[in-house]
């Protein structure tokens, strides 16, 4: 989320996104809270986790070929206590939604974009969801097991996923059918970045230099505040 969030105030600085506008106007299709329908939700909300919006409904297995807006169709998807802006709760899908609206406001697919965006600039070793990552990353793989000891994520044997995300239902795999802001869970903005350890600090130091690192300028320091 925090690299997502790194991507997301590159698009600001260029012009391409305003934290404070309504992000249906980029979505094309109208976000909001069933209770609240006259409070319009922006990427300040989704980044803060003030949207009124929860994983109750799901957030990160919408697949190829399907739209993150069919999760939202679902009232548990929202929060029905309280309307968008006045209260805190932590929330995955945020991200994706995220995700949507840079994928719409720039045509590029969420990984590509931030390939571009951020791992690309600062030289790190480091992908969503393994679809850009180079054999040598992926050969540090590192497994995820569960409390059976049973692998979870990325069992890999040194081999490329052979569908990096959640395949459609008849089983297909055809990046192709990827079309900008349908479905911004593909890539696992929420945390489906792999990045080793190193390159994490070198986020960490960017961060502490108010966005400059080894001699990139990434973003402003006013960038980084707002962050």
């Amino acid at each position: 989320k925090l690299v997502t969030a790194l991507g997301v105030m590159r698009l600001v600085e260029a012009g391409q996104l305003d934290l404070d506008a309504d992000v249906s106007d980029t979505l094309g299709w109208r976000l909001r809270h069933p209770q609240f329908p006259d409070t319009p939700i922006t990427l300040r909300l989704l980044l803060s986790h003030r949207a009124s919006l929860t994983d109750a409904a799901g957030y990160y297995a919408v697949p190829l070929g399907g739209q993150v807006s069919q999760v939202l169709a679902d009232p548990r998807a929202w929060d029905a206590k309280h309307a968008p802006g006045t209260f805190f709760r932590y929330a995955n899908i945020d991200f994706p939604l995220i995700a949507s609206v840079m994928e719409k406001a720039t045509g590029e697919r969420f990984d590509q974009l931030m390939d571009r965006l951020v791992i690309q600039p600062l030289k790190l070793s480091a992908c969503f969801n393994w679809a850009s990552c180079d054999q040598a990353t992926l050969a540090r793989a590192v497994v995820l097991y569960d409390a059976e000891h049973k692998p979870v994520r990325d069992d890999l044997h040194g081999q490329r996923p052979e569908c990096p995300v959640v395949a459609a239902s008849a089983g297909n795999c055809d990046l192709s059918r990827w079309r900008a802001a349908d479905n911004g869970a593909l890539f696992a903005p929420q945390g489906g970045l792999r990045i080793w350890a190193k390159d994490l600090a070198t986020i960490g130091r960017l961060l502490l230099n108010q966005g400059e690192v080894d001699g990139v300028r990434l973003l402003s320091p006013t960038s980084v505040q707002t962050l």
